[in-house]
């Protein structure tokens, strides 16, 4: 299967997507727009600037397996771009079992009541000592309770 990851540019912000139709998918895109469908970031971020069109600019173009592949692609864009925290993402296309494990985990043991994004960026990404401090932490009750199990 071919498929396409792609950028668009939002005024000071970008979107990263996938797709295996990259027609299909900017019509999509400048639809939704053109109705003001205000259902995600991109296209609110893109009413209150008032951009009318949307142009997605291909980042890659590859023969894929599956389409899980293509979204662990579109997943290390998103990651080098950090378009969730500083773009127009609003999550990760694709987690590891072992991600989503833990992830409902934290949330269940500790009742958070943070999205996803939020709780994995908690747990994996370290840009501070408070992070690596509840890292430390999850992957203790991680490994506690694959002992009790």
């Amino acid at each position: 299967m071919i498929g396409y990851i792609y950028k668009i540019d939002v005024h000071d912000k970008i979107y990263i997507g996938s797709t295996k139709n990259i027609n299909k998918r900017t019509y999509q895109h400048n639809y939704q727009l053109k109705k003001k469908f205000q259902i995600s970031n991109i296209y609110k971020y893109a009413i209150h600037h008032n951009i009318n069109k949307l142009d997605l600019i291909i980042l890659e173009k590859n023969n894929y397996k599956n389409k899980k592949n293509l979204l662990w692609i579109e997943r290390k864009y998103i990651e080098y771009y950090n378009s969730i925290l500083n773009g127009l993402n609003m999550i990760l296309p694709i987690y590891s079992s072992n991600e989503w494990d833990l992830i409902l985990k934290v949330k269940n043991i500790f009742n958070i009541d943070l999205p996803i994004y939020n709780l994995y960026i908690l747990i994996y990404k370290h840009n501070n000592i408070y992070n690596k401090i509840m890292y430390i932490i999850l992957k203790s009750i991680q490994q506690n309770t694959h002992k009790l199990a």
